[in-house]
């Protein structure tokens, strides 16, 4: 069983990338595809400098300037068809994979394979610091990946108050170790996905249209979609070495990632894929989805206007618009 890993880098990220790359060196993996997606000067010449020295068959691919993460995952995995591996395993720059990951993955599948076609199975490591990868595997919940059905911009008013309520009196996370070894989820991000080359064919490749973000929900929920399954393996541990903007360690009253987020682009991207992936995959009650969108306006126009946060809230604003009319692609208003 031969393996390729596929790991997406941009900016100036090399102290993080060379951990992962380390850590799957350390797995015993085949090849490693490293797709830099406009990452500075400075951390392009370590990474050819790691290359020289330390990794000889690392492969390399270069985008001049940051294309967003569909294109940069959709290049990796195309090129990680061409080698002779038969299996692609995504990284995002800031996943490490615990020692032993990769056999554990390894190993499932070997045990599952004589009852799944390798056209329409996928395999998703652990990824312990993320809260819906936790309640997935603790309530063996299928969809607690994804956002809710019939959201609005992630908004729902069945998880709004329990949300404040967490803010105000946190309560403790459920264990991991309370989760079965498999647990069937139908959805998950590009970091830690195992899936032999054969599934492409199947499901096609991630789609540049959503630019950034999302982009990972709309290309792994094809697999469930088109007849297949993916089983979190809870064995197979990822950790993250630098928190999300949008998982602080801890969310003020008044937290929201669209205000809190350091760029306009990140706001836009999120909000803007978000609306349109709900509306086309989670939508089934028209007047459910239309009540919460009446509340996340009320809601989003009121914490704007609490933090003074006026300028992101235009740019939450054409997020909507361009959400709710199906305007993805990049938009050079927002550069990343």
């Amino acid at each position: 069983m031969k393996v390729c890993g596929v790991i997406v880098t941009y900016g100036d990220r090399f102290h993080l990338l060379s951990q992962v790359i380390d850590g799957l060196r350390k797995e015993m993996i085949d090849e490693i595809i490293v797709v830099d997606n406009g990452s500075s000067n400075a951390a392009q010449q370590k990474l050819n400098d790691y290359k020289l020295n330390r990794c000889p068959g690392l492969i390399i691919h270069r985008f001049e300037q940051n294309n967003g993460t569909a294109k940069a995952f959709k290049t990796g995995i195309e090129q990680a068809i061409k080698t002779y591996c038969g299996f692609i395993w995504l990284m995002d720059d800031d996943t490490l994979p615990e020692v032993g990951s990769l056999a554990h993955l390894k190993k499932t599948w070997e045990g599952l394979y004589k009852n799944q076609n390798e056209k329409s199975l996928a395999l998703c490591s652990y990824r312990n610091d993320r809260p819906n990868f936790v309640k997935a595997a603790a309530n063996n919940d299928a969809n607690a990946v994804l956002p809710l059905k019939n959201n609005f911009a992630g908004f729902h008013l069945k998880s709004f108050f329990s949300k404040i309520r967490e803010r105000i009196l946190p309560t403790q996370q459920n264990s991991a170790n309370q989760a079965k070894e498999l647990v069937k989820i139908n959805a998950a991000s590009y970091g830690g996905l195992f899936f032999h080359k054969d599934l492409i064919g199947s499901i096609g490749l991630p789609d540049e249209s959503y630019y950034l973000y999302v982009d990972d929900f709309d290309f792994s929920l094809r697999i469930k979609n088109n007849g297949g399954e993916i089983l979190l393996v809870t064995k197979s541990i990822l950790h993250d070495l630098e928190n999300s903007f949008y998982l602080p360690s801890k969310k003020k009253v008044l937290y929201h990632s669209a205000f809190d987020s350091a760029k306009d682009s990140s706001a836009y991207y999120a909000i803007r894929n978000t609306i349109y992936f709900s509306k086309t995959y989670l939508l089934s009650n028209k007047g459910m989805y239309l009540m919460n969108r009446t509340f996340f306006l009320i809601f989003i126009t009121t914490l704007g206007f609490l933090r003074g946060k006026f300028h992101r809230l235009r740019v939450i604003k054409s997020a909507i618009r361009n959400g709710e009319s199906g305007k993805l692609g990049f938009n050079p208003e927002y550069k990343i």
